[in-house]
């Protein structure tokens, strides 16, 4: 990144009209407040927050998907309706991540896992609920909205 910090240190930016949230690893809270002061070429004030305004609270849905497997890219298209090949290009350009890890599309899901997908969105697997009758696997996801 411009400011010379690596992605991995930077987490999600959630933008509201001329404010903008950046979550970060705490090491790196004062350099940004310190050194960022121009993003392009627009000036910005920099401040640490401990949390979001009450404004920003986290809303998310619970849905259920008919999955073939816990295969991560199984699971992906499912949540985000996409076919696999378009699953696996995600994958492909590392845009897809396990608990904040770059995950590839032959990982397995475990319960509880956090899973982004840039351009897409977060979810969280909850766990299998039940088996259909051809075998088939019902999932329950949380999905961050």
């Amino acid at each position: 990144m411009g400011a010379g910090i690596k992605r991995e240190m930077i987490g999600d930016i959630i933008i509201n009209g001329g404010d903008a949230y950046v979550f970060c690893i705490n090491t790196v809270t004062d350099y940004i407040c310190n050194t960022v002061e121009y993003i392009k070429r627009t000036k910005v004030k920099c401040t640490a927050a401990d949390r979001l305004p009450e404004e920003f609270s986290v809303s998310s849905v619970t849905e259920e998907h008919i999955i073939s497997s816990m295969r991560l890219d199984v699971i992906v298209a499912s949540v985000y309706n996409l076919s696999r090949s378009d699953a696996k290009r995600l994958f492909d350009g590392e845009k897809v991540f396990i608990n904040g890890r770059n995950a590839e599309n032959s990982s397995l899901i475990k319960n509880g896992d956090i899973v982004s997908v840039r351009g897409c969105g977060r979810f969280r697997f909850i766990e299998i609920l039940r088996s259909t009758k051809k075998g088939k696997l019902v999932a329950g996801t949380e999905k961050y909205i």
